[in-house]
């Protein structure tokens, strides 16, 4: 079956790492197909190589132990947004049994000491919840969380939607990948000007997609 490449898609190398295919470019003097794609972790770099090298299999004479069949091959997003999720979730569960553990023999305690034990009872119980917070912020597998989180988004609403709550976490970083997903570029200035021109053109987006459907 033939294997094609869409802008959008996201395949995972041999070696573990996530890309996203920014399009398919024609070499102006070869005329040779190449694949733009940008790397969804560390500095989100962006990379060309040929489409036919793109989309072979991985060399078993030197890489006898991979089990992927090629060198790239495309991620389901609803099957990624599964991994990301059992990811995330032994890590918040792991920081949450600590407390309960740690508090039933100070509570013994405080019964029959002074009250000015309480206030130590209550610097226990909130260590973990500066936990929770900072377990949620991480990437998974080295990937922006919310950036996976608005690529996976199936309608211009909900990649509207998507921006809008995670206004106050956005960075300069940020915007320029998702503006980079969405192919348009955003002019350098105040990371609020900056948040509210990306916002301008997903408005923009929205309206055209309506009238599509009309």
């Amino acid at each position: 079956m033939e294997r094609n490449v869409v802008a959008g898609e996201i395949y995972r190398h041999f070696k573990g790492k996530l890309y996203q295919i920014i399009g398919v470019a024609i070499h102006s003097e070869t005329k040779e197909e190449l694949v733009i794609y940008q790397a969804l972790y560390g500095d989100f770099s962006m990379y060309a190589r040929p489409l036919k090298m793109f989309l072979s299999k991985v060399d078993r004479e030197k890489y006898p132990e991979v089990q992927q069949e090629y060198r790239f091959e495309k991620v389901d997003k609803k099957s990624l947004k599964e991994e990301l999720f059992e990811e995330v979730t032994p890590v918040e569960d792991e920081v949450i049994k600590e407390p309960f553990e740690e508090v039933t023999p100070v509570e013994e305690e405080v019964i029959e000491k002074p009250f000015e034990e309480v206030t130590l009872v209550e610097e226990v119980i909130e260590e973990p919840f500066e936990e929770v917070t900072f377990s949620e912020e991480t990437e998974v597998e080295g990937c922006n969380r919310y950036l996976m989180q608005f690529l996976e988004a199936d309608t211009v609403k909900e990649k509207k939607a998507i921006l809008v709550s995670i206004r106050q976490k956005i960075d300069d970083r940020l915007i320029n990948d998702i503006a980079a997903s969405l192919d348009i570029v955003i002019d350098e200035g105040p990371i609020d000007k900056r948040f509210m021109s990306l916002l301008n053109c997903l408005n923009t987006m929205s309206k055209f997609e309506c009238d599509r459907f009309r």
